[in-house]
């Protein structure tokens, strides 16, 4: 997966493990949710915001995390395209 950042006028794509996806809606994400019930013994679920200095300082962590911990799913989830989630 290639997680596409935009902020600020600044572009750049990061490549992610496999057991990180991105949510881009509300129904994607509960999908995400059940399939982990199979598939993953943790979920650990990111929201972000592009704009963010701090999610974005995370991201390099979080991958070093996933990729070391391939029996947990990291879902991020956009905060603006679900903030029903967020509640």
């Amino acid at each position: 997966m290639v997680i596409t950042f935009v902020c600020m006028n600044h572009r750049w794509e990061v490549s992610a493990p496999a057991n990180m996806v991105l949510a881009t809606s509300v129904p994607a994400f509960e999908h995400e949710l059940r399939r982990a019930l199979s598939e993953y013994s943790l979920v650990v679920v990111d929201y972000f915001a592009p704009w963010c200095h701090a999610c974005r300082s995370l991201y390099p962590k979080l991958r070093q995390i996933a990729a070391a911990n391939p029996d947990v799913l990291f879902v991020k989830v956009r905060f603006a395209f679900a903030t029903a989630t967020v509640r």
